[in-house]
């Protein structure tokens, strides 16, 4: 009886551990940190490694400019210096 206490406590201490709550992550990428990153993973051990997974936000905030005439709609750049010009379309509603 001990020795089947034992392979059960030996087995779930070896198996897979999940991470009962998500973790947040925040930060920045980009060559002058012009995006934002959030989101919330969970953690999970896959073969002896940690894994994390879920989804992820990515938010422009900076550093193009955009100059142009208000109108119900428009399709032309936006000037991100040296970054050079993005496609931009806006629109009304």
């Amino acid at each position: 009886m001990r020795l089947v206490s034992f392979l059960l406590t030996l087995s779930a201490l070896a198996g897979p551990s999940v991470r009962a709550e998500p973790l947040e992550i925040h930060g920045t990428t980009g060559y002058a940190g012009e995006y934002e990153l959030s989101g919330s993973v969970s953690e999970q051990d896959s073969n002896g490694k940690k894994e994390f997974s879920g989804p992820l936000t990515v938010k422009h905030v900076g550093l193009c400019t955009y100059e142009g005439p208000f109108s119900e709609s428009y399709h032309g750049f936006m000037d991100c210096g040296d970054g050079g010009s993005l496609p931009l379309r806006l629109w009304t509603k």
